[in-house]
């Protein structure tokens, strides 16, 4: 064989390797991104009675209609764990689901506890669940004489 074309299937296999570990590191990183990603809204299914609960937790708060539905996940989630039950196992988590729906934009804070607490098929449920217990807390006070 001669030397040129011996340098030439060393070249061209020494492109192949090159080319193949580029390809491999774009991959992984691709999955990384999608690993870290986040959808930026969710269709969110929760009765008008809920919209307007949220929206008067919001105005005694003086949040943003959005930050308050975010809050009310995160509050659903902080309880349940508190309280070292499942989010089902509340006596506010909703039996079944409104066909009303919201779009939700998630944050990224409230988008990593649903994923560290494996509830991102379940927001819904978070929203509806954190709506109702603010709303207890914050609204719907019993007042002892």
């Amino acid at each position: 064989m001669p030397l040129e074309s011996q340098k030439e299937e060393i070249k061209q296999s020494k492109e192949h390797h090159e080319d193949a570990y580029v390809d491999r590191l774009i991959s992984e990183a691709s999955e990384q991104i999608k690993l870290n990603e986040k959808p930026d809204q969710f269709i969110i299914m929760i009765p008008e009675s809920h919209e307007h609960k949220a929206g008067e937790i919001g105005k005694v708060l003086g949040l943003s209609f959005s930050v308050t539905l975010n809050s009310a996940v995160k509050y659903a989630l902080f309880y349940a764990q508190n309280k070292g039950v499942y989010l089902r196992e509340l006596e506010e988590y909703p039996t079944s689901l409104s066909s009303h729906s919201l779009k939700l934009k998630v944050t990224a804070e409230t988008w990593q506890r649903l994923k560290e607490l494996e509830m991102t098929e379940q927001i819904s449920e978070c929203v509806f669940t954190g709506i109702e217990l603010l709303y207890k807390q914050l609204i719907d006070i019993k007042i002892k004489v």
